[in-house]
């Protein structure tokens, strides 16, 4: 266990852990936090259950945010059940189980991208329809801009790893850009605000769940849409984004897009 970074963990987590059968380190993503996915039955590998923690201290994408937001969705969305949340000596310990599907960014060698873009569409417009009476997760440009600011403070932001066409800003300026540009009104529905195609797990061609919701709650839908064109653009193909927009239920405005995305590069 010790190669795994699984140790000295709360003994409500580690009760899990001894009872696996087999234990994977999940690499992918962006977030920072460590993943596992620990298994329990050798000849039924989908009775499994995904183990993450991270530090309490992290401005943003906390697993008690992500735990707030999936409690908040249970009978709304299909997102993971949580199983155990547990803080312990400044870290959070998250546990879920595991969503049967495929990652939608994983269908492209096996239907046509068509078909990928429409479910892709479809799957925007359920997340969009979620009641937002009550949320009480707020992701204002106010909000969203407050915690930019903090992560510059704190030398977060790296323009390196802006998109090419930001590059020509400093963090710095790209904030005061925003800061200057900011939309009078914004429409506000439920967001997931990192709705990457690796974030959806489908099933026979419908939603088996959405997972990654620590940005989820009240948002302008361009911000959503922004990074879908964005996913759409570079990895199915700059054609299919009129395609996603002809099934998407709402009008887009591209100077929308385009602030949204510029907002996207601080998270």
């Amino acid at each position: 266990m010790k190669s795994l970074g699984l140790q000295n963990l709360p003994k409500t987590i580690k009760t899990y852990i001894d009872n696996a059968y087999k234990i994977y380190a999940i690499n992918e993503g962006k977030s920072g936090a460590w993943v596992y996915k620990l298994c329990y039955n050798k000849y039924s590998p989908r009775e499994s259950i995904y183990l993450k923690f991270d530090r309490k201290s992290r401005l943003y994408d906390r697993l008690s945010d992500e735990a707030n937001v999936l409690r908040w969705l249970q009978g709304k969305l299909k997102v993971p059940e949580i199983l155990m949340f547990d803080e312990l000596d400044g870290m959070e310990f998250l546990i879920t189980k595991e969503i049967e599907g495929t990652l939608l960014s994983n269908l492209t060698k096996k239907i046509h991208i068509s078909e990928i873009v429409k479910l892709y569409a479809e799957i925007a417009n359920e997340i969009h329809s979620i009641n937002i009476c009550n949320c009480p997760f707020s992701q204002t440009i106010y909000d969203k801009m407050k915690l930019a600011e903090a992560r510059i403070y704190h030398k977060e932001i790296n323009s390196s790893t802006f998109d090419i066409m930001n590059k020509v800003y400093t963090p710095e300026e790209l904030f005061k850009y925003l800061e200057n540009s900011a939309p009078l009104c914004q429409h506000l529905v439920f967001t997931h605000g990192d709705l990457y195609m690796n974030n959806i797990l489908v099933k026979n061609l419908q939603l088996a769940g959405i997972v990654d919701l620590a940005r989820g709650g009240c948002c302008d839908y361009h911000y959503d849409i922004a990074i879908i064109l964005h996913n759409i653009n570079k990895n199915l193909g700059i054609e299919y984004q009129e395609l996603f927009l002809r099934y998407y239920k709402f009008s887009v405005n591209q100077d929308l897009i385009d602030y949204y995305w510029k907002l996207n590069e601080f998270f």
